[in-house]
């Protein structure tokens, strides 16, 4: 077992990170190539050095590279079948869709505090001033013909 400290790397709005105890399942050299049909296919990929944690009977795939994943080639590289999971939890908003619309029984989106966040009216504002959409839907743009 190890103690660690996982995520809130990228920013002050991605929160903190957090502290688990893991058991170190597998480390890999996270050099994989994504699978056909996959957004972008046949393309390399190096993660840098990887490694599979179980936390609280949880497999977590961990990469020292932040990167998006687009297929399920990162989960195989490290010794599971994406497909005996009730729930797989990735990261990202939309490029994994084609890699897992075969495996996957549903897709579900959603929204977490971040950067990437839809909700913008959660990001601190210091210097603008008064009311402006999308912040409030009330407000109403009246376009001009004079362009001057």
């Amino acid at each position: 077992m190890i103690r660690g400290s996982l995520g809130g790397k990228q920013g002050r709005f991605q929160g903190a990170p957090i502290e688990a105890d893991a058991y170190v399942k597998c480390i890999t050299d996270g050099r994989f190539v994504n699978r056909p049909g996959a957004m972008f296919e046949g393309v390399r990929f190096d993660l840098g050095v990887m490694c599979r944690l179980v936390i609280n009977g949880v497999d977590v795939i961990v990469a020292s590279r932040a990167e998006q994943i687009f297929d399920v080639e990162p989960f195989a590289m490290h010794g599971l079948d994406v497909t005996g999971y009730n729930v797989i939890a990735i990261k990202g908003a939309n490029h994994f869709r084609t890699g897992y619309r075969t495996v996957a029984k549903q897709i579900i989106s959603v929204d977490s505090e971040g950067l990437s966040t839809a909700a913008i009216a959660s990001f601190p504002r210091e210097r603008h001033v008064g009311e402006f959409w999308p912040l409030w839907d009330e407000v109403r743009f009246e376009a001009s013909a004079d362009p001057s």
